[in-house]
């Protein structure tokens, strides 16, 4: 992914709002719970289909 110019993490598709906090090895408390690429009813948060991922897809089917 990274020779495509891809560089993310993916760390939630949804996001939870029932989650409760994290506390951070400094003792600091924070919230993970909209992390989500869609909201918690399943609603993408932005456009998921983009030049990039047309050509990760065509880069993907390429291979097999």
């Amino acid at each position: 992914m990274l020779d495509w110019g891809v560089d993310l993490f993916w760390f939630e598709a949804f996001d939870e709002p029932n989650k409760a906090d994290a506390t951070g090895d400094d003792g600091q408390v924070a919230s993970e719970k909209y992390w989500g690429s869609f909201t918690s009813d399943r609603t993408p948060k932005f456009n998921m289909v983009s030049s990039t991922s047309r050509t990760m897809r065509d880069g993907l089917l390429t291979m097999l």
